[in-house]
């Protein structure tokens, strides 16, 4: 099994783990989820597209059904495992403003 730096999982920005061993974890640098699973497996379960900017911090909830993660807008997102589904739960994206 590769560690994460192996594989070149570089700009890890949050990390969090399941009760059944899956390790979570952000990447800042291209906005996405991955995950490693128990037996050493890496994927992508959030594209970068799903995300405004970078990933920040993650967790999950007790129950296993949904993992939450912020953004560099102040946004908390929920991703559904039963859905597979992202949806901003919290906080606003901003409108950019434009001088001139």
């Amino acid at each position: 099994m590769k560690t994460i730096v192996e594989s070149g999982e570089m700009g890890t920005a949050g990390i969090w783990s399941d009760t059944n061993g899956n390790i979570y974890f952000c990447l800042d640098f291209d906005s996405s989820v991955r995950k490693i699973s128990s037996d050493g497996i890496i994927s992508t379960i959030i594209q970068a597209s799903s995300i405004r900017s970078g990933a920040n911090s993650i967790y999950g909830d007790s129950n296993g059904d949904y993992l939450y993660f912020s953004d560099g807008f102040y946004c908390l997102w929920r991703y559904s495992f039963v859905t597979g589904n992202v949806s901003r739960y919290a906080g606003a994206i901003p409108k950019l403003r434009v001088e001139g």
